[in-house]
């Protein structure tokens, strides 16, 4: 009877989970948040379930499960562009994810009516897993480890960077696919008594136990401490806006559980125009390079012209590498030019001059540049501060009004600070060289009696952690950007 209890118990709760990730998969709210651990803990109670039950359909639910998130996986990086995933719904990764609770609805149904149920016994061609399985497990959890451990303790760029940040849960939960297959074999293979069993493998079980713990220790640092990330940077807010996260629009949490796995979806409120040319060079070693911008504008009934966004690509793109953050500002009502920089760095501070004189005759009609925006990447952050701090400030001869910097893990040396600099959003990684300067940059501001600079610091995060866009450290930023642009535009 309890047995049977159990069955319906777990058919019911993967029914909810088809409701929740219809319901919740762009949630950004605790309700969202707590909907998707609930699924999250059905598919494992499946897992289990799956294990242990007393049907060959069990047995294939394992890896039928493990394969989905692969593919899910899969889905979402089939829509990345070279640096990033694109803030839109894979639809094979929502198909895959919904899979998975259909699969343990039918295993749960036949199992109810008794068909496929039978005594778990490897079939001839099959009972060489039976030996394979075990050593591959622990080679899988050893990897498992080491990924885990480059993932939160590597300093600077990662091999893994690319890999293990973009879905951290989906390791997670193939490991623990696993560790169910373990068990089934665990299971089948007994002979006696448990006792005799466990005596014969503790060395095995006592190593399983150790690398599983020290991956999924390893791999959850990032998200235990979000608390304290976030914790420090409302502070450099609150000291900078003083005023609490409820009133200025935004996100309602910094990190969305359900949108790590089916990504940030955005609306179609927006146009692009691509390919505006504004600058040629005319002398010198690339004298005839046309340079031009993509310009995203929001599309909306709003009487007032939008604020401006600058974007500064890094050193390994250009123009068009991220197109999910330009069409996300633009989605939020502002007016965002995506400039071709050029290949110096003399030339990339000029051409921002240049894009300025061209804006004020051709989008004054499209945009207010008396509230602009610089936004800049990797290399494209440390010229977004080289231009503001070290640079002639040109842009007031074009009346243009920059009203805050954001630079994206860069930041260029030999600022000068004084009461009258531009706000400024820094963000970063925590595991970089460069992060003391950065923090440095902060400091100024405090030492110079402007309170208007705030860190963002994404621990256990190397040089682009907002690379992935709907990762921890991409949500986080968003959490802090929309707030930061909202009190100032």
């Amino acid at each position: 009877m309890q047995n049977r209890i159990l069955k319906w118990s777990l058919l019911a709760a993967n029914i909810l989970v088809l409701v929740f990730f219809i319901l919740f998969r762009n949630s950004i709210s605790v309700a969202g948040n707590i909907a998707m651990l609930f699924c999250l803990g059905v598919l494992a109670a499946d897992l289990l379930y799956a294990a242990f039950v007393k049907n060959w359909l069990g047995f294939w639910l394992i890896p039928a499960q493990a394969s989905l998130m692969l593919a899910a996986y899969f889905a979402r990086q089939a829509a990345s562009s070279s640096h990033s995933s694109l803030h839109s719904v894979s639809t094979l990764n929502f198909i895959a994810m919904l899979a998975m609770p259909l699969l343990a609805i039918v295993l749960a149904v036949l199992d109810l009516k008794g068909i496929g149920s039978r005594e778990i016994k490897y079939p001839k061609p099959l009972r060489l897993l039976g030996w394979l399985l075990p050593p591959v497990m622990l080679v899988g959890l050893f990897t498992f480890a080491l990924l885990g451990y480059d993932h939160a303790y590597n300093f600077g760029y990662s091999v893994h960077k690319y890999t293990t940040t973009r879905a951290d849960f989906l390791f997670l939960f193939i490991i623990f696919a696993i560790a169910c297959l373990f068990l089934r074999q665990f299971i089948a293979s007994k002979q006696g008594s448990w006792g005799e069993y466990l005596k014969r493998s503790v060395a095995v079980l006592t190593v399983f136990a150790a690398l599983a713990g020290f991956g999924f220790a390893s791999f959850l640092r990032g998200y235990t401490s979000l608390r304290s990330d976030v914790a420090a940077a409302e502070a450099d807010y609150r000291a900078m806006f003083g005023q609490s996260t409820q009133e200025t629009p935004g996100r309602v949490v910094p990190l969305s559980i359900p949108q790590l796995f089916f990504g940030i979806r955005h609306n179609a409120n927006y146009r692009v125009v691509r390919d505006v040319a504004f600058r040629t060079i005319t002398e010198g070693d690339f004298a005839g390079l046309s340079l031009a911008y993509d310009a995203y504008y929001p599309v909306n009934d709003a009487d007032e012209l939008p604020s401006v966004v600058i974007w500064l690509h890094g050193g390994g793109g250009g123009k068009g590498d991220r197109p999910h953050m330009c069409k996300w500002l633009a989605t939020r009502g502002f007016a965002v030019y995506d400039l071709q920089l050029g290949r110096t760095w003399e030339m990339m501070l000029e051409t921002i001059n240049a894009f300025f004189a061209h804006a004020v005759q051709h989008e004054s009609a499209h945009a207010n540049f008396d509230s602009v925006f610089i936004i800049g990447a990797s290399m494209g952050g440390s010229l977004a501060t080289e231009y503001i701090y070290n640079f002639d400030h040109r842009f007031l001869d074009y009346g243009v009004n920059i009203r805050g910097i954001i630079p994206l893990y860069g930041i260029a040396p030999g600022a000068e600070i004084d009461e009258n600099s531009i706000p400024v959003l820094i963000y970063a990684g925590s595991h970089v060289s460069y992060i003391n300067a950065q923090r440095q940059l902060r400091d100024q501001y405090r030492q110079a009696g402007n309170g208007n600079a705030m860190f963002l610091g994404v621990s256990f995060a190397g040089h682009g952690p907002d690379d992935q866009f709907s990762s921890r450290g991409g949500q986080l930023k968003l959490y802090f950007l929309e707030r930061f642009l909202g009190n100032l535009r």
